[in-house]
């Protein structure tokens, strides 16, 4: 009967070591995989942080670039009012250079 205890008692002990050993595995691979997640999640803050940089920075560009094409259309306006004046100016000269030469004529 103490033989029977012991071997009972040695298979025991065999499982309880056994088990032991697997927690020990399993709470390494735990902690592993826990770290790991955090660092993806804290990858994953950053990112997404730097997204926002960027969008912010790309908003920023195109309302840049808006301006720049409001200010291009002033200045064509300008340009197209200038055009219109030169044109202006070049009718008088003609009408001038008509009448100068009408009366150089009746000279």
């Amino acid at each position: 009967m103490i033989d029977e205890e012991e071997e009972i008692v040695s298979k025991l002990e065999a499982k309880i070591k056994n088990l032991e050993s697997l927690y020990k595995k399993y709470r390494k691979a735990y902690l592993d995989i826990f770290k790991r997640f955090k660092k993806l999640a804290l990858r994953k803050k950053e990112e997404e942080v730097r997204i926002k940089k960027l969008l912010k920075d790309l908003d920023l560009l195109l309302n840049n670039i808006k301006e720049g094409f409001d200010r291009l259309e002033k200045v064509d306006e300008r340009l197209s009012a200038i055009e219109e004046e030169i044109q202006v100016v070049k009718m008088r000269l003609d009408k001038i250079e008509k009448n100068l030469f009408k009366y150089k004529e009746k000279l």
